[in-house]
């Protein structure tokens, strides 16, 4: 992801989140603990660049953190954002919150940054949620296919936009 002075980006395999200066020069800002992996990130580009990481354990568990972007070695401070006992994959972060699709079928989650709550919505009964594309302080807006389709996401998608 591109952020001030260059590019923010997870290792293969997932064993550290790296800092790529414009001028060339690189620098390791993150390393997860032992039995762990970044499994995905995103920058809050509205809230200075900062840098929104989900790690999950050997065990499942999913570990939501978030950082102030920093170009050094070993630079990040953390902060637990969110925990749950199994991973939800891909999310996006804007203006303070972070998007994700819930643990249960149609199941939407919003995690704000600022006070640590959680929201949850849900999908229309007719569409099966398939990615998260854009979260701000009104709206989320996913990519969908119907619910009825056999087997998941063998159809086409669409985005639905849906009021927080």
């Amino acid at each position: 992801r591109k952020v001030a002075g260059g590019t923010v980006g997870r290792a293969y395999g997932g064993d550290a989140l790296w800092f790529v200066g414009n001028d060339g020069t690189s620098a390791k800002i993150y390393t997860p603990p032992p039995s762990t992996m970044v499994q995905w990130f995103d920058v809050d580009r509205r809230r200075g660049d900062t840098v929104v990481w989900g790690e999950r354990a050997d065990s499942g568990a999913f570990t939501l953190w978030e950082a102030p972007l920093v170009k050094t070695t070993g630079g990040a401070k953390p902060r637990k954002l969110h925990s749950q006992a199994t991973s939800y994959g891909a999310f996006v972060a804007n203006a303070g919150a972070v998007f994700f699709l819930g643990e249960a079928p149609g199941q939407l989650r919003v995690v704000r940054a600022a006070d640590l709550g959680t929201e949850t919505l849900a999908a229309p009964a007719t569409d099966r949620p398939l990615e998260p594309v854009w979260v701000d302080e009104k709206e989320i807006w996913f990519t969908t296919e119907p619910s009825a389709t056999f087997p998941a996401g063998s159809a086409r998608s669409w985005i639905v936009r849906l009021t927080r």
